[in-house]
């Protein structure tokens, strides 16, 4: 096997690896889901979205996709936590 080669296995691998450990990483995390509602620093007062909200974040690995809840100062308003 030429050097070349190797290398290009090696990163192959740890590429495959990478993406694995940050698929889990997210895995592990928190959907973000507070209960019903959250007061902010400011004394806002947040409502959590009805739905969990579908997200991909793109990192040097490749795509990775999630759920996570939202909140916002209510129904069809901006999301602002």
């Amino acid at each position: 096997m030429l050097f070349d080669e190797a290398e290009r296995n090696v990163w192959e691998m740890v590429t495959k690896v990478g993406f694995v450990a940050m698929d889990l990483l997210l895995k592990l995390q928190s959907d973000g889901d507070f209960g019903k509602q959250i007061n902010t620093e400011n004394a806002m007062v947040l409502e959590r979205s009805r739905a969990t909200v579908a997200k991909t974040v793109r990192s040097i690995l490749g795509y990775h996709h999630f759920k996570e809840v939202a909140y916002s100062s209510g129904s069809k308003r901006k999301v602002e936590l």
